[in-house]
């Protein structure tokens, strides 16, 4: 029986509490490496834990850092740590199991290039370690699950040359180890993919392309690199099919929408339009509103639209930038997909109004657009929008027109909102007030 020399030890977040025990258990002549597939907090306190086994030098993964007798490595959030040469390696490769750090990269990095002097303990039972346990195990080195205290009793033995366990997963041949540490460290080789694998005749959970069994092993990699276990690609395949459904709904259900407010926009801009060409141009710039909310929305598909955005990049579209004279103020509000439509469409009015009669369209003119939340904490809470023009002088919108049609008959009754305006000889304000919960998803307060 050869000794041991160097440890690896790998284990979901829940792991950071029973590492000191680990560490306290193993003697300080040996070299140690850590990667929890956790996030930065539990990797934190996996540091200060072992840093508490106060024999140990803790040190946090750098590329190259030797193994050295007596030091810890940690692994840093978002890099895989993995070993070889007698060195630490940081690899920026694609989540395993959706992490990275991943213990089954580091437990296979230590089964190629640390062979028989390798011990490879995996804490818990979670999902990511296991493979990696049975590679160390099939390179000669020893592999242990620690399920509390009395392990620390097996440690002697297993250092000495004891084989210990071989963890549940099947193993890998030498190939596919070495393709899969090179992934892990980013360089991902497709091709050579095709020659360890099979079509697993689905897409990638996380990137979408195509996914392939590994050969020997009840483990799958995607073209890209990442890498599921049949347990966790069941559970992820199931979820994203669920995701994808719902998508499908939304989308199909902002579509009827959308088609609906535009059939409507068509309508009511062809009867206050005097000539075709007056109809072309009110009715595009009223489309490319739409367009523009649908952008934005689109940009956090369920998450909802943010005012300050919409409100900006319309006066944008009508050349009109926050600053001395156009100011935006507002917490941060986020509209349902319906009122976003109707809001863009009611700013879309108020600015070319104020382009062509307004504050836009004057030099002294000035325009302050804001809202706040009124009744916040009571039963029936209401946005509160205000748009604000002074030093004009300029007839009012036509309560005729498509715009305060719109503002009056959209808004009321798309949005059971509520509008009031006022002219004065060098002024122009409108408030509309829309109340929750139907129109906003958010706000701060």
């Amino acid at each position: 029986m050869s000794p041991r020399d160097a440890v690896v030890i790998g284990g979901d977040a829940g792991a950071a509490g029973q590492l000191g025990a680990v560490l306290r258990a193993l003697p300080p002549s040996v070299a140690v490496a850590v990667a929890l597939s956790a996030p930065g907090p539990g990797l934190a306190d996996a540091t200060a834990r072992a840093r508490a086994a106060s024999r140990w030098e803790v040190a946090a993964a750098e590329d190259g850092m030797p193994l050295r007798a007596g030091r810890v490595v940690v692994a840093r959030p978002g890099a895989h740590v993995l070993v070889a040469e007698g060195a630490v390696r940081l690899g920026a490769g694609p989540r395993e199991n959706g992490f990275r750090p991943a213990a089954d990269a580091l437990f296979r990095s230590a089964a190629l290039g640390l062979g028989t002097r390798a011990l490879a303990i995996l804490v818990g039972e979670g999902i990511d370690g296991p493979a990696g346990l049975h590679a160390v195990r099939a390179c000669g080195g020893a592999a242990l699950r620690w399920r509390g205290e009395r392990d620390g009793e097996r440690l002697g033995g297993l250092l000495a040359g004891e084989t210990g366990e071989a963890g549940e997963a099947p193993g890998a041949t030498p190939d596919l180890l070495r393709w899969e540490m090179a992934a892990a460290g980013g360089a991902v080789d497709a091709t050579a993919l095709h020659g360890m694998s099979e079509p697993a005749g689905r897409p990638c959970p996380a990137c979408a392309m195509p996914l392939h069994r590994l050969a020997g092993a009840d483990r799958f990699r995607c073209e890209a690199g990442h890498g599921f276990c049949a347990e966790l690609l069941g559970v992820t395949v199931a979820q994203a099919e669920r995701q994808r459904r719902d998508l499908v709904t939304e989308f199909q259900h902002r579509a009827r929408n959308m088609l609906a407010l535009i059939r409507a926009v068509s309508a009511r801009t062809a009867e206050n339009s005097a000539s075709l060409d007056d109809y072309a141009m009110d009715f595009e710039g009223r489309l490319d509103a739409i367009a523009r909310v649908q952008v934005l929305s689109g940009q956090e598909m369920r998450a909802g639209t943010n005012l300050e955005h919409l409100v900006a990049e319309e006066l944008v579209a009508h050349l009109a930038h926050e600053g001395a004279r156009v100011t935006i103020h507002g917490p941060r509000v986020t509209l349902s997909f319906k009122a976003a439509q109707a809001m863009a469409l009611a700013v879309h009015e108020l600015a070319t109004h104020a382009l062509k009669f307004g504050a836009l369209s004057q030099p002294a003119g000035k325009l302050a657009v804001s809202w706040a939340v009124e009744g916040e904490g009571g039963a029936s809470p209401i946005l509160a929008f205000e748009w604000a023009e002074r030093g004009v002088s300029a007839p009012p919108p036509s309560e005729d027109g498509f715009g305060m049609g719109l503002l009056r008959r959209m808004l009321g009754y798309e949005l059971r909102a509520e509008l009031s305006a006022d002219w004065r000889p060098d002024a122009f304000s409108c408030r509309i007030t829309l109340p929750f919960p139907r129109n906003v998803v958010a706000a701060a307060a």
